[in-house]
């Protein structure tokens, strides 16, 4: 308990700041709605002559004169991409960080076995990753608020839900890659989850390329797909799941053979 304590500790300035950065972020995005929203047409008409980028970001299917599509246009890539970027940092770096800073030694003087260490860690990236999503949907319902508009609980909730289980899927991944690596990688932290994204978007620009949405959780978490009201495929959903499981089996059978540095 000591131990989970303390990681939590380490992990508590970085979420912070990561949640409210986006919750100010989401609100101030939603604050520009009223004034989009009177000219919704003339972005129509605009979104219209952008080409194939239309069906890209899905403003073929969003309307921007409803405050939930908005929402999801805006504040859902927000959440999507700088999500992900924080979910898998915050689990790089979370194995690695006692060979990177050079505390491993703290580490190992503890009455504690690696499995256990493993699993700590673990629950305080969950911790923290939840947490995050669970502060973004409450600033997100808070910005709607502000603004003076309603909007489909169902929808709303299947979006953050997608999200938070996007954002876990990476961590988990994540999770895995940081029992592999001696030393906190912001560049893993920073390009897997972008790999993945514009996976997603290869993905909407090409028919032949949709096998990708099997490999990249940004195609069942987009909300152009969620917020319209459309169920995603069950099986990238699952294959997600699976994914984050290997990389949580992965932690556990790396870190405990390794031979960490002090």
């Amino acid at each position: 308990m000591h131990f989970l304590k303390h990681e939590l500790r380490r992990n508590r300035k970085t979420t912070l700041i990561w949640s409210g950065a986006i919750g100010f972020m989401i609100l101030l995005s939603m604050l520009m709605f009223p004034q989009m929203k009177n000219e919704a047409d003339q972005m129509t008409e605009l979104f219209s002559n952008m080409g194939i980028f239309t069906e890209v970001f899905g403003m073929d299917i969003l309307n921007m004169a409803h405050a939930l599509d908005f929402y999801g246009l805006e504040a859902g890539n927000m959440i999507g991409i700088c999500g992900t970027i924080f979910a898998a940092w915050i689990s790089v770096m979370s194995l690695a960080r006692e060979e990177g800073d050079h505390t491993a030694e703290f580490l190992l003087t503890h009455p504690i076995s690696r499995k256990a260490v493993v699993y700590t860690k673990l629950v305080s990236v969950v911790t923290a990753i939840v947490f995050f999503n669970v502060f973004s949907m409450f600033f997100g319902i808070f910005s709607f608020g502000v603004i003076g508009e309603s909007f489909a609980w169902k929808e709303f909730l299947m979006f953050h839900v997608f999200e938070l289980w996007m954002h876990l899927e990476i961590g988990c991944i994540c999770f895995g890659i940081s029992a592999c690596i001696s030393k906190n990688s912001l560049g893993i932290g920073i390009g897997f989850p972008l790999f993945l994204y514009f996976m997603n978007i290869f993905i909407n620009i090409s028919d032949k390329l949709s096998f990708l949405k099997y490999i990249t959780p940004y195609h069942y978490a987009e909300p152009s797909t969620v917020i319209s009201g459309e169920i995603p495929d069950v099986l990238p959903v699952l294959l997600g799941g699976i994914y984050g499981f290997l990389g949580v089996l992965t932690a556990f059978r790396v870190y405990q053979r390794k031979n960490i540095k002090a």
